[in-house]
């Protein structure tokens, strides 16, 4: 175990020292050296905004750090993810808005209300004022204004529109999609009237921005009137271009010279190439349903076969029941949705409905996969749930818990120094963990809450759904490791892109394949508990990765706060594995059906061994006198019953027989069968008349057998030279004789079973019947399982067909007289599954 431990421990450091080694060296976002603050850019908008003419008077901001998704994406997937590193350390931020804060100014008291959207993400509430787009370092890059006031709508409107285009080469462009959206200006005519007092206006305007150092000079003037509205449009060229891309950039002012809107769009000169779509979503949609449709049918299968602990699968799904409505509310706190609807009881009992009906049909898909996880992972290998089943059940002081949380928190490490190592393989790839927007902060209401509950949904789909079930009936297919860690590492990388986006077609699957073999490595190597802790921080870690290393990171105290946790369950783990318990062996964690399943396991058992006595204690050689043919068949049903048959020659001219069936089932009905063989075996020489015979078996059985317990018997001694068959049955099938001259029937005499009764009621029921055979004549004996025999349609087969198929085979040998009658029997129950065994003893006079 301590070799264990040290070389685990030697993965972590190494895998750690490879994340904060790498991350922060090659992701895109930890390149901004200087991230201005939230206030101080409001402060900025609002100074901007001012400085155009307007007043946000008691206008709200909203501010978030936004990405422009296409325009990263695109960059990264054309230059890679180190040169665009580089180009954003040297500036490129400055005037490419790939990243840029977003500030709105919205007026609360108008419809929307506040910008809460569901599931606790946030949005601006309210109608939009004015929107200014900022660089990372605060200075305003576009400007936009919505809301106009009559006067300015009344007034003639002068447009000066400005396009800076700067270019690296002369190469094709392709665009990425705009920050705002900017119309073309009509056909004009050129004129050089006013472009020094133009300039003059526009740079007081275009003051505080990022374009007033890159507007070098007025090339011209082009003057347009459009329904009395007079448009100027100035194009000026910077000294050199701006990192490789081509920038438009159009401002307008109204009238009363106040700027409306100051837009800009990034193109990144490229050569022309094909879109290309990713087919990632549709592969990861198509597994997914695969998954749960073997899901499914998995889980059906196994509850029939009584191998799920329902139990179990009920708690975790109540424990997800009460975890979702607790989520539920709590974001419709944060949205204040209860202080809005407060006067409307009937709108709020329909909110509760739904947030009980939304809990209850996410805990069923809980049922499901915990149900079927806990039981392939047992059946696949039993000790993994060892830790899980000891906190369920409470047992928290225990040091295998310590070992195994230590053991989670370490691979967490391992884990991202592998998927670090990935990272840098693949430079047209990058991390952003919140859809176009980059921090947690500024995504959600409560960042930890959603971070943690984002972490844990994942955790357990990828968990209890991809490896508890689908890995663990892989591994009960193949015992391949080198398969199962592939097979592992592909359903990871088909669960989700886990932030990763690309524009490749399948890149960002390729990416995950080989994280996801670390992943399943863990789950092959470690228990359960270790394995879902470690998925659980690698998530958490691996989302925060995105933004921790960026320089005053509005997300260092969530970061910060997952690190804590991290230490937390460290240090509760080493706490465990000094001081707990050690673990002993407590039958609660073992589930209520693999107690049963050892139960049938013994009954299973104790049928086979069963099984064996009874074939054993069947004699393997009939006597075969001169004059005489005998042949006997036993088949054994699936409960093994007590069958017997044997037959003893007495002297040279007599042959004794006997058949008979034991009460009950198993290991009891196959021992009082060798006590019947026993005592019949040692009486029959010394008692061969038939009533002596049985009355002395009687008493013998009765005094040493359980009460209740009795066997049915047919008895007959056969003289050869003479023919006569002296016939006895104690409760047993009547024996069929088929003469070779006449009808086959049955011989039916009265007597009850061996061991009802001790006293002289027994002889007394007696009776012995006399048949004299004559050559040819056959006499068969069986048990009640051939007459008793059922098909499909609940029929007996019954003694009728049974003297029927006998006369028909009177002319045959005992051995194909028997085959022939259990080939009928086979074909009248159409293969149906015999209750009972079926015994059959032929003699035939020769």
């Amino acid at each position: 175990m301590f070799n264990l431990f040290k070389w685990l421990l030697f993965l972590a450091v190494s895998g750690l020292i490879l994340f904060l080694a790498i991350m922060p060296r090659v992701h895109p976002t930890s390149a901004i050296s200087q991230l201005a603050s939230e206030q101080e850019v409001i402060e900025r908008s609002e100074a901007f905004i001012e400085q155009a003419g307007y007043s946000v008077g008691n206008l709200t901001p909203f501010i978030v750090f936004r990405e422009s998704k296409s325009l990263i994406s695109h960059q990264i997937h054309h230059l890679g993810k180190r040169e665009v590193y580089r180009l954003i350390q040297e500036g490129m931020l400055h005037f490419v808005p790939s990243m840029y804060w977003e500030v709105q100014w919205t007026d609360l008291n108008r419809p929307g209300g506040r910008g809460n959207a569901f599931g606790g993400i946030m949005a601006p509430g309210g109608e939009l004022a004015f929107k200014t787009t900022h660089s990372p370092d605060g200075a305003v890059q576009a400007f936009q204004m919505e809301d106009r006031s009559p006067d300015e709508e009344l007034a003639r409107e002068i447009s000066l529109s400005f396009i800076f285009q700067f270019e690296m080469e002369s190469s094709p462009i392709q665009r990425s999609d705009p920050l705002s959206t900017s119309s073309r200006l009509p056909e004009v005519r050129d004129t050089d009237l006013g472009k020094k007092t133009t300039r003059e206006s526009l740079d007081s305007l275009l003051y505080g921005t990022v374009w007033k150092s890159k507007l070098i000079s007025v090339d011209s003037l082009h003057i347009s009137e459009n329904d009395s509205l007079f448009k100027s449009t100035f194009y000026l060229s910077p000294e050199a271009p701006v990192f490789g891309h081509s920038i438009q950039t159009t401002a307008t002012i109204n009238s009363l010279g106040n700027l409306v809107s100051l837009d800009s769009e990034a193109l990144l000169a490229i050569e022309e190439e094909k879109e290309v779509e990713s087919i990632s979503v549709f592969l990861r949609i198509f597994f997914l349903m695969l998954i749960l449709i073997l899901v499914i049918i998995l889980f059906i299968r196994r509850v029939f076969h009584r191998l799920v602990d329902l139990k179990t699968a009920t708690l975790y799904a109540g424990i997800a029941i009460f975890l979702l409505i607790v989520h539920l509310i709590y974001i419709c706190i944060q949205m204040n949705i209860f202080d809005s609807i407060q006067a409307d009881f009937q709108y709020l009992l329909m909110l509760g409905v739904i947030i009980i009906f939304v809990a209850f049909v996410l805990s069923l898909f809980v049922f499901l996969f915990a149900g079927l996880g806990e039981s392939m992972t047992r059946e696949f290998q039993t000790d993994k749930l060892t830790t899980l089943s000891l906190l369920r059940l409470g047992y928290f002081r225990k040091k295998i818990l310590g070992h195994s949380i230590i053991t989670g928190v370490l691979s967490v490490f391992f884990l991202l120094g592998v998927t670090s190592v990935v990272y840098v393989l693949f430079p047209s790839i990058y991390l952003n963990s919140v859809p176009e927007n980059v921090f947690f902060s500024h995504s959600y209401l409560s960042s930890f809450w959603q971070l943690i509950s984002k972490s844990i949904f994942w955790t357990f789909f990828i968990g209890a759904c991809i490896y508890a079930s689908f890995i663990s009936w892989l591994g009960k297919l193949t015992n391949s490791t080198s398969f199962i860690l592939f097979a592992g590492g592909l359903a990871f990388a088909l669960t989700s892109s886990h932030g990763i986006q690309t524009e490749g077609m399948v890149t960002d699957l390729i990416f995950w394949i080989l994280p996801g073999m670390a992943v399943t490595w863990v789950f092959l190597k470690y228990d359960l508990l270790a394995f879902l802790i470690s998925l659980f921080f690698f998530k958490v870690i691996w989302c925060l990765a995105d933004v921790m290393f960026v320089a005053g990171s509005p997300d260092i105290l969530l970061a910060g706060s997952a690190f804590s946790l991290i230490s937390v369950f460290l240090i509760t783990g080493l706490w465990l594995a000094k001081y707990g318990y050690e673990h002993k062996h407590i039958s609660e964690i073992t589930p209520a059906y693999i107690h049963q399943i050892a139960r049938q396991q013994k009954v299973q058992r104790e049928l086979e061994i069963a099984r064996e006595v009874h074939q054993t204690f069947l004699p393997d050689d009939l006597p075969s006198p001169e004059g005489l043919s005998v042949h006997a068949v036993c088949q054994a049903a699936f409960d093994v019953g007590g069958d017997y048959y044997d037959a003893i020659q007495i002297d040279d001219h007599r042959l004794a027989f006997v058949i008979g069936d034991v009460s009950g089932k198993g290991i009891q009905a196959a021992f009082y069968m060798t006590m019947v063989k026993g005592i019949f075996q040692s009486l029959v020489k010394e008692i061969p008349d038939p009533i002596p015979l049985l009355t002395r078996m009687n008493r013998l059985f009765y005094d040493n057998a359980q009460r209740g317990s009795f066997i049915s018997l047919c008895y007959g001694l056969l003289d050869i030279k003479k023919g006569e068959l002296r016939l006895v049955r104690a409760g047993h099938n009547p024996a069929a004789y088929i003469p070779v001259n006449g009808s086959a029937k049955l011989l039916r005499t009265h007597g009850i079973a061996i061991g009802l009764t001790k006293d002289e009621t027994f002889e007394q029921s007696l009776e012995e019947s006399v048949i004299l055979m004559s050559k040819g004549d056959t006499i068969v004996f069986y048990t009640d399982g051939v007459t008793e025999t059922i098909n499909y349609q609940q029929e007996m087969f019954g003694e009728s067909r049974l003297l029927e198929s006998l006369a028909d085979n009177k002319n045959k040998t005992t051995e194909d007289t028997i085959y022939e009658l259990l080939d009928r029997l086979h074909r009248f129950s159409a293969g149906r599954k015999a209750a009972d065994d079926m015994t059959l003893l032929a003699v035939r006079l020769d």
